[in-house]
């Protein structure tokens, strides 16, 4: 089963969704209500995955070293992006990923795991108990063909 989960979650993806539910059970948008995203899986175990807030300032400026503080924390709030190596757990249902680059710093260097599930062979849901914005969150991708 491992097996073929990985085989079939190689390729690119489009973010349909991103919710993230506290420990309350509040389901929260964090990334706002129509984020955008990609994620890619290849044959040999790498992976990129970003997800963004669809309405993010433009700095002022044109210049993204001279952003100012306002517009440099809603774009760090509105991003996540990170890059690494995986594997599925031998059970099937796990995606274990090595993350080498983030956005959020504290992940480089990481080991995490993803819920997986693989409704079609054109539809992706990951589950990150550790989601960066706090809580549990649930991505759900599709295949761009």
């Amino acid at each position: 089963m491992a097996q073929s989960i990985k085989a079939t979650a190689v390729g690119s993806w489009t973010l349909v969704s991103y919710v993230s539910t506290a420990g309350d059970g509040t389901k929260r948008e964090n990334l706002g209500p129509n984020p955008i995203g990609a994620a890619s899986f290849d044959a040999k175990g790498n992976f990129m995955i970003s997800i963004i807030r669809s309405d993010l300032p433009k700095i002022a400026s044109g210049n993204r070293e001279q952003g100012t503080p306002a517009e440099n924390g809603a774009i760090v709030r509105g991003l996540i992006a990170y890059f690494g190596n995986y594997t599925v757990a031998e059970t099937g249902d796990e995606l274990i990923v090595k993350i080498e680059g983030a956005t959020l710093p504290n992940w480089i260097g990481s080991t995490q795991k993803r819920g997986a599930v693989m409704p079609s062979a054109d539809e992706l849901y990951l589950v990150n108990s550790i989601a960066s914005g706090g809580g549990v969150a649930e991505i759900r991708r599709n295949r761009n063909k």
